[in-house]
């Protein structure tokens, strides 16, 4: 893994993501402000997404970003290896079109195309679908939904990009199963595993894989390090850990879902400097 020499980061904010912790919303921010900033040897998001917490971060030693999706994957390395390509390519395609989010749609999984194509496809599916659930194209009606259309205008942004290259400097890219990433670092004292798996009950096209919560649930009990996880409804008190929690709205929810929810987080153990007074009244 490549050493950081230089541990100051600019905070970059992510692409709108369902279930993201984006720094742009609050409870990101809220997150954020429980996890900690950077003082860890190393950082680990097994469930990576789209990176909202990481990108608030400073610089950790080492740094992993995970996920099992390769749709996702195969972004954040091209995004990292050659932002501005990547930067020429969406600004071509033809924006708020059904034809281009169809097209989108039906290459972004094929093998024979080349990353950058395939990391093209994948953002228009995120920026211009129905709640960003890569399934359903958004027409640019007003909707009364919580996740109405909100073009991504960064997504074609040069210095967007090169600001995500920048911050991935370093970064430990994966595409592999989470839990096994959690186990590979459960020795390491050192380590922040940051958790955010698919919430239960709460299952959707954008994830393409299930998480085996029982292996979750032992894998993060094992670590030595500290572990920090999100989720809803107490499904994690069982852990035994210290719990947060506050009311969320979601930024990005379909109408059957609603989009209120009670956020929770639970942990291991505190970070030393965590400033409590982002959950004051909301700790169990």
């Amino acid at each position: 893994m490549a050493r950081i020499k230089d541990s100051r980061a600019a905070p970059v904010s992510s692409l709108a993501w369902r279930g993201g912790k984006s720094g742009n919303q609050p409870i990101g921010r809220w997150v954020f402000g429980i996890v900690g900033d950077g003082q860890e040897r190393c950082y680990v998001e097994p469930f990576g997404g789209m990176a909202g917490v990481l990108l608030q971060r400073q610089r950790s030693y080492v740094e992993v970003l995970n996920d099992l999706d390769d749709r996702v994957a195969n972004f954040w390395r091209v995004v990292s290896q050659d932002p501005s390509s990547l930067t020429r390519r969406l600004r071509r395609l033809p924006r708020r079109s059904r034809r281009t989010f169809e097209w989108a749609r039906g290459v972004v999984d094929d093998p024979a195309l080349s990353p950058l194509d395939r990391a093209t496809a994948f953002i228009t599916l995120v920026d211009e679908s129905l709640s960003r659930g890569m399934s359903t194209w958004h027409s640019p009606r007003a909707s009364p939904y919580a996740g109405r259309y909100r073009p991504c205008g960064k997504a074609i942004d040069g210095r967007w990009a090169a600001a995500l290259a920048r911050r991935l400097r370093g970064v430990h890219l994966e595409n592999r199963d989470g839990v096994d990433l959690i186990r590979y670092h459960a020795h390491d004292e050192e380590a922040l595993i940051y958790v955010d798996p698919p919430y239960l009950g709460r299952s959707h096209s954008v994830y393409k894989a299930a998480v085996d919560r029982e292996a979750l649930a032992e894998a993060m009990l094992a670590c030595a390090g500290r572990v920090v996880v999100s989720g809803c409804d107490g499904e994690w008190d069982h852990l035994g850990w210290r719990r947060y929690e506050r009311p969320h709205r979601a930024a990005i929810a379909s109408h059957s879902e609603g989009g209120k929810r009670l956020e929770m987080i639970w942990e291991n153990r505190a970070a030393p400097t965590v400033n409590r007074t982002i959950s004051k009244g909301g700790m169990t």
